[in-house]
């Protein structure tokens, strides 16, 4: 019933649903699509955001108008076929300006992320498709916008050289260029945080360990495998000094580090570090658990070699 399309509240009436009355049901349509997006984009950019402006005080409690705008507006353009239109908000200094004030860093820093990597995805989907003419370069328009969310972060923090706020903008602006299809450039930004982790965090932290492996596993997307190895085995060791060595993100760290091995093939490292993984999740998962039984499938694959 959940997977059901029906454009009415309540599902299609029948036998599995007479919860309600036959009469109270709304048909289904098949008129014109509803242009939700294209409603909201004219609502909050139009006449009537203008005419909203001088009662925003009196809304402030029942509905955050400024708040909606900074959380949903590039949303809503992206989804209304204004990619273009969506790309300039999102490089915008005084957008970027307005959604750290109304959400906060850590929140703009999500949503400014998300929307990114939507606006690559439908990108990507309509220059496949040919449905609409683009003349945007999408890995610009990300580059631009990575790079002014971290600056408004920055220029809005107390302390911008010692900062957690920073420090989460970074690394999460990292994760997000990784799933944009932009490594390199996610290394730079998680190699950014990871330092400013352990400033402020000192070395044996299990936030700095983290931090870390993401830099590891953004150098394995860029074929950096001596230099991500390096970094596997800093985290390891980051994770042992925290007492963390039987953490989820410890035994991941591991057999990141034995994959990267057997890619580089280098099978005797591989095999002592399953090994490893395995006696760890054992303790952690149990034996005859099915997460110990996929890395135990994993080892005799490489054995097979």
């Amino acid at each position: 019933m959940a997977k059901r399309k029906t454009e009415a509240f309540a599902p299609v009436y029948d036998e599995f649903n007479s919860f309600i009355s036959k009469a109270d049901v709304v048909p289904v349509t098949s008129g014109r699509f509803f242009p939700y997006d294209e409603c909201m984009v004219m609502m909050i950019t139009g006449k009537v955001a203008d005419m909203l402006k001088p009662i925003q005080n009196s809304l402030y409690e029942r509905w955050n108008i400024e708040e909606y705008i900074a959380e949903n507006m590039p949303l809503h353009l992206i989804r209304a076929r204004m990619i273009e239109k969506a790309a300039e908000v999102l490089v915008d200094n005084e957008f970027c300006t307005r959604r750290v004030v109304a959400l906060g860093p850590i929140e703009a820093t999500r949503r400014h992320v998300s929307d990114l990597i939507e606006l690559r995805r439908v990108h990507a989907h309509y220059k496949d498709s040919g449905l609409v003419d683009l003349n945007l370069n999408i890995v610009d328009a990300i580059q631009e916008g990575s790079a002014c969310i971290i600056d408004e972060v920055i220029r809005q923090s107390q302390d911008p050289t010692k900062s957690v706020n920073v420090a989460i903008c970074l690394s999460t602006i990292g994760e997000g260029l990784i799933k944009a299809k932009q490594p390199r450039d996610a290394s730079q930004r998680l190699d950014e945080a990871a330092s400013l982790y352990r400033e402020l965090l000192g070395q044996g932290h299990i936030d700095v360990a983290r931090a870390v492996n993401a830099v590891a596993k953004s150098l394995v997307k860029i074929n950096e495998t001596r230099a991500a190895l390096i970094r596997f085995g800093e985290a390891s060791s980051t994770y042992e000094d925290c007492n963390a060595s039987h953490h989820f993100d410890s035994i991941a760290n591991l057999q990141g580090m034995a994959n990267l091995f057997v890619t580089s093939g280098d099978f005797q490292a591989a095999t002592a570090l399953y090994e490893n993984v395995i006696s760890r999740k054992k303790s952690v998962h149990g034996e005859f658990s099915v997460v110990t039984a996929k890395t135990i499938n994993d080892y005799a694959v490489i054995l097979a070699k």
